[in-house]
């Protein structure tokens, strides 16, 4: 059995190895931990965001609009992290949703599509929720009208530059493509190739 000390340094390892962004959050999105993706994308260190609310860690664009901050705004009622938290606190189920968030840092406003993962247990009487946020503004990016070729189906990248929609998707989307024939395919060229040749005259 693994003792408790090297049992949360192996979670803290886990998590620190997870490329989305991991944040462990009590009912009130104040922030208990969070993993390495998290800190390099706020620049911060863990002493310094964790009991900050959620907003305020992730530099939401509405956190700093009020006194009260992050959870006092008009817009709060509509955050997509609160609300996770929230319904996952409440129902005591995982919660997956799919948001844009929009963050500033200094003068640079930033946008970002994510899913939204929010998983709730108890520790030591507590109610926490783990609040997973992936980028998929590539995958949103894939979803708008795509540039391609009537004739020959080549997708137009931003410079131009058309490639077959096999090696575009690969690029975007990581996945791979097997090749074969649909049926109507598959009967014109049967229907070529065992063409009757004409009668010789």
């Amino acid at each position: 059995m693994l003792k408790i000390k090297s049992k949360k340094i192996m979670l803290d390892d886990i998590m620190d190895a997870n490329p989305a962004i991991m944040m462990l959050v009590d009912s009130n999105v104040c922030l208990e931990d969070c993993n390495l993706t998290a800190l390099k994308m706020i620049k911060a260190n863990k002493n310094v965001v964790i009991g900050k609310r959620g907003g305020e860690v992730l530099h939401c664009i509405h956190a700093f609009e009020t006194k009260g901050g992050c959870g006092k705004t008009v817009f709060c009622k509509d955050c997509i992290i609160r609300n996770a938290v929230g319904k996952a606190v409440e129902g005591k189920k995982t919660i997956r949703k799919k948001e844009r968030l929009e963050l500033i840092y200094g003068e640079t406003r930033k946008e970002m599509n994510v899913l939204v993962t929010a998983i709730p247990f108890e520790y030591e009487n507590k109610h926490l929720v783990l609040v997973t946020l992936e980028n998929i503004n590539e995958l949103v990016g894939l979803r708008k009208l795509i540039p391609i070729c009537a004739k020959c189906k080549k997708v137009r990248e931003d410079d131009d530059y058309w490639e077959g929609v096999d090696k575009y998707m690969s690029k975007h989307l990581e996945v791979d493509f097997t090749h074969g024939l649909c049926p109507d395919c598959s009967e014109a060229i049967l229907s070529d190739h065992f063409k009757p040749k004409g009668k010789p005259h």
